[in-house]
């Protein structure tokens, strides 16, 4: 794959990441922007709310198109680029947290908003 040499010079990515993303978008050439590749690993915003599972609303589940097992792929992916990438990803992470400290509003769980936004952040870049 194209993409290989890219992702194995990512630290916190490697032969595994590449082969869940692949595996579970398919030929990333198909979609029409990175927007798409986002909403598929529920990492989408519509209407102007994150991405997320939906269970007494069918129509909006639908729209929504989240899958918890491709999220969770997601997630993980986004953890071991901020943990293990000491470059450009944690720098990015670290910027971001910044910024969203500062949106949300002072509270216990404060850190923990932001530090989620952050992950999510890194994790759409990489994707």
């Amino acid at each position: 794959m194209p993409a290989y040499q890219w992702v194995e010079s990512q630290r916190g990515a490697g032969a595994l990441s590449l082969a869940l993303v692949v595996g579970e978008a398919g030929d990333l050439a198909g979609y029409g922007g990175p927007a798409r590749v986002w909403k598929r690993f529920g990492l989408g915003v519509l209407d102007g709310q994150r991405q997320r599972g939906v269970a007494n609303d069918p129509e909006l589940a639908i729209r929504m198109g989240y899958n918890p097992r491709r999220r969770s792929i997601a997630y993980v992916l986004g953890e071991n680029l901020m943990k293990l990438n000491k470059g450009e990803y944690r720098a990015i992470y670290d910027a971001r947290k910044a910024i969203e400290i500062a949106r949300v509003p002072k509270s216990k769980t404060q850190k923990k908003h932001a530090h989620l936004r952050a992950m999510r952040y890194i994790t759409k870049r990489f994707l």
